[in-house]
């Protein structure tokens, strides 16, 4: 089990961890439906506040917008890479060709094509995009930056 938190220089866990997935066109953002973000993270995560979805044997938190359509959402303190939320993540960027990211990472693209999405100014601030196929791609490009 690899654990997808985020350590300081002395390997003190640090405070928290967030990060986020947002689709994009023309440099803009790209809104989908939200059903397709509940379908995928349904078996594993309470959704009774509209807004603020707890995962499951993790401290990990979905926030996200209460409308049918939507743009993307953050995660904060993703849970370790065991999760089911991890598989679900990657169908969802796939499905939505959505970027994930994270402060100084990312931006993680599913698929090359989407990178042509992404704002100018996400990727001088954080570079060009990487194409992850897996779980492991995600959280190996988490570990090194």
């Amino acid at each position: 089990m690899v654990n997808l938190a985020k350590y300081d220089e002395k390997g003190t866990l640090a405070m928290s961890f967030d990060i986020f997935i947002s689709a994009f066109e023309n440099g803009g953002l790209r809104r989908y439906p939200r059903a397709i973000l509940e379908k995928a993270f349904r078996g594993f995560t309470d959704m009774s506040d509209p807004e603020s979805w707890r995962l499951s044997n993790s401290f990990a938190t979905i926030y996200i917008d209460a409308d049918d359509q939507v743009s993307g959402f953050g995660v904060n303190r993703p849970p370790s890479n065991d999760h089911p939320f991890w598989p679900a993540l990657l169908s969802v960027l796939q499905e939505t060709s959505s970027v994930l990211y994270w402060p100084g990472g990312g931006p993680v693209v599913t698929d090359q094509s989407v990178a042509a999405s992404i704002p100018e100014k996400m990727i001088e601030a954080l570079g060009p995009a990487k194409v992850a196929t897996s779980i492991q791609d995600i959280s190996r490009f988490i570990r090194e930056s």
